[in-house]
C-alpha cells in the first residue's frame, strides 16, 4: 500500500487518512515501462494526492512542491506524457480537464485498481464531463470541455466529413488487402486512432507505406507479426513506423503468406499504372 492508515481528529470529526495500493502488475506493465523512469514516480505520487474518486487540481507547481521537494522536475512534460495514449489502447494514463477556468485532473481505470477506504471522504471535485471512450462529435466537446493532451483528436472539426471517410475506409481497405484481415470501416477505435494521425498532418499514402514497410519488418518475425493490426501501427508512434528502416528476418509460415500477398499487391497496382 501507499501511504498509511491512520485516523485523524479534524474539527471533532474521525477522518481516514488516504490510502493507496501498488499491485505487484504495475511493474510488469509494458505501458509504465515506456515512461521515464521520473514520470513512474510521479504517476504514483498522483495517487496520492487524488481524492476518493481519482481526482486532483492540476496545479504542476504544487504537484512539484508535494512529489518531488528536494530535485528538479518539468512536471509540465511529465503530465503531458501521462496524457498521451498509451500504446496498446486509446486511453491515457491520466485525463487533464477544465471546468469553469479551474484545471483537475482524473486519473483513468481509478475504480480498476484502487480501493479506497469506505470512510474516505468523498470526492468534492466536479467529475470530468467527457468519457474518453465515447468520442462522439468535436462541437460537443468543444462546448463542455478542454482535454489537454488529446489535440490531435480534438482538433478543429473537419472541413470536408465525406472526405474524412473517404479516406479512412480507403486506409483500412488498404490494411485488410495487405494483411489479409477483416477490419471494419465503423470500427470506433480505428476511425478515431487514424482521425487523430491525419490531424496530426499524415496522409493517406503514410498510412499505405506503414502498412507495407511494417510488414516486411515484422511479418517475419514470430513475436512481433501479432502486433501488426491497427491498434498498434496506428498509435502515437505512426512517425516512427513511417521512419522505420527496412530489413527482413527470418520469415515464419504466417510471414511468408502475408508477405507474398502484399507483393502480390504490389506487382498488380504497377502493372494497372503502366496499362494506363
Amino acid at each position: 500500500m501507499i501511504g498509511k492508515q491512520r485516523r485523524i481528529q479534524n474539527k471533532g470529526r474521525c477522518a481516514i487518512a488516504r490510502i493507496r495500493y501498488l499491485k505487484p502488475a504495475f511493474w510488469k506493465d509494458e505501458d509504465i515501462a515506456e515512461l521515464p523512469h521520473h514520470t513512474r514516480l510521479f504517476y504514483l505520487g498522483l495517487w496520492n494526492f487524488a481524492d476518493k474518486s481519482g481526482r486532483l487540481k492540476d496545479r504542476p507547481k504544487w504537484l512539484k512542491v508535494e512529489i518531488f521537494p528536494y530535485e528538479k522536475a518539468d512536471i509540465e512534460k511529465m503530465l503531458q506524457q501521462l496524457s498521451k495514449h498509451k500504446n496498446n489502447s486509446l486511453r491515457p494514463f491520466i485525463q487533464r480537464y477544465e471546468i469553469n477556468g479551474i484545471n483537475y485532473i482524473q486519473i483513468l481505470a481509478w475504480d480498476e485498481h484502487q480501493k479506497p477506504h469506505h470512510q474516505e471522504q468523498d470526492s468534492l471535485l466536479p467529475p470530468c464531463p467527457y468519457n474518453i471512450d465515447t468520442i462522439k462529435t468535436t462541437e460537443t466537446i468543444k462546448e463542455t470541455i478542454t482535454i489537454k493532451g488529446m489535440e490531435s483528436v480534438l482538433g478543429e472539426p473537419t472541413p470536408n466529413p465525406h472526405r474524412t471517410n473517404t479516406e479512412v475506409s480507403s486506409i483500412i481497405n488498404d490494411f485488410n488487402t495487405i494483411y489479409t484481415s477483416n477490419y471494419k470501416t465503423n470500427n470506433k477505435t480505428t476511425q478515431l486512432l487514424i482521425n487523430a494521425r491525419l490531424n496530426e498532418g499524415f496522409t493517406v499514402e503514410d498510412f499505405k507505406l506503414v502498412h507495407r514497410k511494417m510488414l516486411k519488418n515484422w511479418g517475419a518475425d514470430e513475436k512481433m507479426c501479432k502486433y501488426l493490426r491497427p491498434q498498434t501501427l496506428y498509435s502515437n508512434k505512426f512517425e516512427s513506423y513511417l521512419n522505420f528502416k527496412e530489413f527482413t528476418t527470418k520469415l515464419t509460415e504466417k510471414g511468408v503468406k502475408s508477405y507474398l500477398v502484399g507483393k502480390a499487391w504490389l506487382s498488380s497496382q504497377v502493372e494497372n499504372e503502366n496499362v494506363r
